[in-house]
């Protein structure tokens, strides 16, 4: 009987469904995602209310309470006179309710440029509007080629009231201005020494010069002829002269000596090429070299 039961196989227990937990495919791990889901959406809806709230505090909150930042800004801007403009209400930073800021009208015939102010509008937060006086814009500085170019014209001017006719040229090179008088006007052949008359033109022009408040080199210059004595042993020392001495006059006629510089070049820089009496004479000259002032770009 033992030995029946012995070679029976075992009843088979039927598994209890109720027990057994579902996992989706892909979730063994659970749901543990719905905890970070659930914080971050109660941190949302936390920060929504907290905004609702601050509005319906804003919109309850009477307007003397309120931030300075929300009301319209008044800007206090004086006119020319130092009186605040008639047409802008200092209570409450806005515009007067009967005008508003109007241009101002133009200037009449023969005022003072310098003294018409450009009107602006100055714009805060709100609708607060001012008016603002604000000076020219200072012109910008001249250009060296136009600078050069009006200072030849008036030196030849100058020259020509002095009646100096053919014996003087003025020209512009390039930021330069150049002037070349003949060694006729001013010197007797071979010497370096002023004639009476040359004497007479420096004083007269050493005020004009002055006044261009520019740096100027004086150049003497010969002709190909040599010299050969105890003052000049060559042209080299007659030019230098020659220069040194028409420096030496300016000075003494007012010019400022820091802005003279005396150049001798003998007979290497020829106007003309030639050896014939009118070449000779042209090239034998005193060259004033004008700079720019100081200050131009």
């Amino acid at each position: 009987m033992a030995d029946a039961a012995r070679d029976q196989p075992p009843q088979q227990r039927r598994p209890n469904w109720r027990s057994v937990r579902y996992t989706p495919p892909g979730d063994e791990g659970g749901g543990h995602w719905l905890v970070t889901y659930s914080d971050t959406v109660t941190l949302l809806l936390t920060i929504f209310v907290v905004l609702v709230s601050m509005m319906t505090f804003i919109k309850a909150t009477p307007e003397p309470l309120q931030s300075p930042l929300l009301r319209p800004v008044f800007v206090p801007v004086l006119t020319v006179d130092g009186q605040l403009p008639q047409d802008v209400s200092p209570e409450a930073g806005t515009e007067s309710s009967t005008t508003r800021p109007a241009i101002a009208p133009p200037p009449p015939p023969g005022a003072a440029s310098e003294a018409t102010p450009e009107i602006h509008a100055i714009t805060g937060i709100g609708q607060a509007q001012a008016s603002v006086t604000t000076p020219r814009e200072p012109s910008l500085p001249e250009a060296p080629q136009t600078w050069a170019t009006r200072t030849s014209r008036e030196l030849a001017a100058l020259l020509a009231r002095e009646g100096l006719g053919r014996d003087a040229v003025v020209e512009r090179v390039d930021r330069h201005v150049v002037v070349r008088l003949g060694d006729n006007i001013l010197f007797a052949l071979g010497q370096a020494d002023l004639r009476p008359e040359g004497a007479a033109l420096m004083a007269r022009l050493a005020p004009s010069l002055a006044r261009l408040n520019s740096f100027i080199r004086v150049e003497g210059h010969t002709d190909d002829l040599p010299i050969a004595n105890l003052r000049f042993p060559s042209n080299w020392e007659l030019s230098a002269g020659r220069a040194a001495t028409v420096v030496r006059h300016l000075i003494a006629s007012g010019m400022p000596a820091g802005q003279l510089e005396a150049v001798g070049f003998a007979d290497t820089r020829p106007v003309v090429r030639g050896r014939s009496d009118a070449a000779r004479a042209r090239n034998r000259r005193v060259s004033f070299v004008i700079l720019p002032p100081d200050g131009l770009p």
